[in-house]
């Protein structure tokens, strides 16, 4: 095989496809982006449902999925598993051999046992390397609640007990236990009782608890903005941040509804300052060639990061409201493009990899000056040193600034 050949198939490949293909859930978690900040309110400008098998198909047929490497089904505003489709559409994906994992995400406490051993059965049947299930248990039954809001313990139990008793290689199933202040002492009893249901607990850092310099507790919130505890991050020095000093202030601050902090105007200070970091900044990318992340109601983003709270600004965007310099930015270029062409209700994703809309937004900016079209986004999250390297331990390990300066 020739290295034009080579080329042509990585340039083809799509390394890195992640999908959300539910924004419906179970829980109410307060850092959790489908809800106003820290409340259980779901805004209206947020789409609820899923991804159809039927739909599923039409969006990413044969062509596609021939080209895909790793999959995950996790997504920004929902979880996977309350998707009643979820069983098909693992058994449609899982017969490309070329895909090396398949991944989804959940917390487990939807459904019932026996849709959990559909599931296990399509994982069965797949032809793929992995199928790997990540249950996301915080804690056990007197704490998982307080983070995985509404979540019933005794009914996650036996979910993950009907699904690991179908499944075949229980090795590939995962349980993450993001370890708080709440629940770091039951570190060592969580080891013990998760291996009676042939799981290894992984215990992480969580992830939203600073702002790369400050300890920021998040305060739990009820339907009317009233606070009804704070979530505090651990002291096990295993699971705080690297880059946190241990003389960090704690910074307690109760955060309004989204939409209630919006106005009508141009730039603010802080948004100049804003762009005067970006610029600076210099943009160390997470992201492999073609790598995409498709939204629920079809929207495709270069990643899952970029499209946070994507709708909600959206909505506050076109109705001609302030919303953050970073967000305005990224909007502005894709109204300019036209936001149809970002979109699988209008376009195939062949199209929106063809044409390049997302290559032209992103990575062609990325050594540019924020006037020139370098994304303030792709700067605040793999140009500045923050949670997320939790997530990518091994970007920049030793950076211990506050930014990835440009020499």
């Amino acid at each position: 095989m020739s290295g034009t050949t080579i080329r042509r198939e990585q340039a083809d490949r799509i390394h890195y496809l992640h999908v959300e293909i539910s924004t419906l859930c179970n829980a109410a978690c307060p850092c959790c982006p489908r809800f106003e900040i820290n409340t259980p309110l779901t805004p209206s400008s947020l789409t609820l449902g899923y991804i159809d098998i039927k739909t599923f198909k039409e969006w990413f047929p044969v062509s596609i999925m021939k080209r895909v490497k790793y999959l995950n089904f996790c997504g920004n505003h929902g979880d996977p598993a309350t998707n009643p489709d979820l069983p098909e559409i693992l058994e449609y994906c899982g017969q490309f051999e070329n895909i090396f994992k398949i991944e989804f995400h959940t917390n487990g406490g939807m459904k019932n046992p026996a849709f959990w051993k559909k599931v296990a059965t399509a994982a069965n049947n797949s032809k793929t390397t992995e199928v790997r299930a990540v249950f996301s248990v915080d804690g056990l039954k007197d704490t998982n609640h307080i983070y995985r809001r509404n979540v019933k313990w005794d009914k996650l139990i036996k979910n993950i007990e009907a699904y690991q008793s179908t499944l075949t290689r229980k090795e590939n199933t995962v349980l993450e236990f993001l370890v708080f202040k709440h629940n770091e002492h039951q570190i060592d009893e969580a080891k013990i009782f998760f291996a009676g249901l042939n799981l290894q607990p992984m215990f992480k850092a969580p992830i939203n608890l600073d702002d790369g310099e400050n300890i920021t507790p998040v305060p739990v919130q009820n339907n009317e903005g009233g606070i009804q505890y704070w979530i505090y991050p651990t002291d096990v020095s295993d699971y705080k941040p690297s880059y946190i000093k241990d003389n960090a202030k704690v910074i307690k601050e109760s955060k309004e509804p989204f939409g209630e902090g919006f106005k009508d105007g141009g730039f603010t200070d802080q948004d100049r300052e804003t762009i005067k970091i970006a610029d600076n900044t210099k943009i160390i990318p997470r992201c492999n060639q073609n790598d995409l992340y498709v939204e629920v109601d079809g929207f495709v983003h270069q990643c899952c990061f970029t499209a946070v709270a994507f709708y909600k600004e959206r909505a506050e965007y076109l109705a001609g409201n302030y919303v953050p310099v970073a967000s305005r930015q990224l909007l502005g270029s894709m109204e300019a493009v036209g936001f149809d062409k970002f979109s699988l209700a209008s376009n195939t994703l062949e199209n929106i990899i063809k044409n390049k809309v997302l290559k032209n937004l992103y990575n062609y900016s990325w050594e540019n000056k924020v006037s020139e079209g370098k994304k303030i986004k792709c700067a605040q999250n793999c140009g500045k040193v923050n949670s997320l390297d939790a997530l990518f331990p091994d970007e920049n390990k030793n950076n211990k600034t506050s930014y990835r300066r440009s020499k």
